[in-house]
């Protein structure tokens, strides 16, 4: 079937319109075995990203409290949900390759290895050369033995889990991925769940979930965003136990959407009032909490009729642009913000500091948001397709992941 026709969604046998074939460059391989819609959350994952960045480096150069730089934050705010999404796709694609069957440890690790560092690690040289070159953007410490701990921390992801400042901004989010890599499978092992009914492990991960939440409001829990790849399993079980099949309606998906929708202007509204704090490595307030839960359950909603009802959400999310960028949207997510940095780092050595005409701005974002684009498709041409997503040998073949472009 493939990317000339339909593709066969194996999850619910669903035919799944491609909305004609992409560019040979930047199909996956192993297409046939694709979730279509999935491709194309994942590229509006990550737009949601640029926003974040793209307000942090240029809102300031909008008159401030004005409309146009109270759009540029209001995107901002509602952008920190790309990587909620990010997270519950991969909760969805790894615990499902887990569950179905049993997996070596040390294997599967190598893969999510193979997947993740070709890409990460040009990337992170390129900081690196720049953090040396250029000593006022650099955040190495100030003695050799500090910056040598510095790098091995960044190379084993530790920054996000631990209260360590990333050198790549967004590597945060690796920490809490490699994280859920390690756990879920000894968890899946150690209560041989593979074994239980659907509905047993259904509940079993809901009271996770609630645990979780209690403990980090009584601060004894960290990391509430961990939650949610719960929400990526608790829609895996969704659709393979079947009891969504044949309930979803287009009454339903409206609900999913003006439900989600609701939940990105509360955020964006906190934003602009200044009650939430975006992201914090300790515990964030309550109101960050009610974000959190909001978006585990409007995101489900969202994907939910993304991957089982054939209507809008899932047009939407097959449309050509998106699943571009979903495909190399790894290579994007971890190169826009060095692009975007640069681009801020020459207009403050030409000494503008704005204000930018309000009316001009939406033009100073499709200029950068096409820089990032060329810069991510060549490291994407160039190492992740070749490298990372090369066909393997049998036994080492990479199984699905879903942070950003995988």
């Amino acid at each position: 079937m493939g990317d000339a026709g339909k593709t066969m969604d194996a999850k619910n046998r669903s035919v799944i319109p491609a909305h004609g074939p992409l560019p040979e460059p930047l199909k996956r391989p192993a297409d046939q075995e694709r979730i279509i819609p999935m491709e194309g959350l994942r590229g509006a994952a990550v737009l949601l990203v640029f926003l974040v960045h793209h307000h942090a480096l240029f809102g300031g150069l909008l008159a401030p409290g004005g409309f146009a730089h109270q759009c540029s934050l209001f995107a901002g705010a509602i952008g920190h949900s790309g990587v909620d999404l990010f997270f519950l796709l991969s909760g969805y694609l790894i615990y499902g390759h887990l569950i179905k069957r049993p997996t070596v440890f040390g294997t599967f690790v190598r893969k999510r290895l193979r997947r993740t560092y070709p890409t990460f690690f040009v990337v992170f040289a390129i900081y690196c050369a720049l953090s040396y070159a250029i000593p006022s953007v650099s955040k190495f410490p100030g003695d050799a033995a500090g910056i040598v701990r510095y790098l091995f921390e960044n190379l084993l992801f530790l920054p996000g889990i631990f209260p360590i400042e990333p050198l790549i901004t967004v590597a945060w989010s690796l920490s809490y991925e490699f994280f859920f890599y390690l756990s879920i499978p000894l968890l899946i092992s150690a209560t041989g769940m593979r074994k239980w009914k659907p509905s047993m492990r259904v509940l079993f991960f809901l009271a996770l979930t609630a645990a979780h939440v209690a403990a980090f409001g009584a601060g004894l829990a960290g990391h509430i965003r961990l939650s949610m790849f719960t929400s990526g399993i608790l829609l895996y079980e969704t659709t393979t136990w079947g009891r969504a099949a044949g309930r979803l309606t287009r009454t339903s998906e409206a609900a999913a959407i003006l439900f989600h929708g609701g939940v990105l202007a509360i955020l964006g509204v906190f934003q602009l009032g200044g009650g939430l704090v975006a992201i914090r490595l300790g515990f964030p307030n309550y109101s960050y909490i009610a974000w959190t839960v909001l978006l585990f359950c409007s995101l489900y909603g969202v994907v939910l009729h993304s991957f089982q009802f054939p209507g809008l959400l899932r047009r939407f999310f097959s449309t050509r642009p998106l699943r571009w960028l979903g495909n190399m949207s790894y290579s994007y997510f971890l190169f826009h913000g060095l692009v975007l940095n640069g681009v801020a780092f020459a207009v403050h050595k030409l000494g503008w500091t704005g204000p930018v005409p309000g009316l001009l701005f939406p033009g100073v974002m499709a200029a950068n948001l096409t820089l990032t684009l060329a810069g991510s498709r060549v490291l994407f041409l160039l190492v992740e397709r070749p490298i990372s997503l090369a066909p393997a040998a049998p036994q080492l073949r990479p199984v699905l992941l879903a942070e950003p472009g995988a």
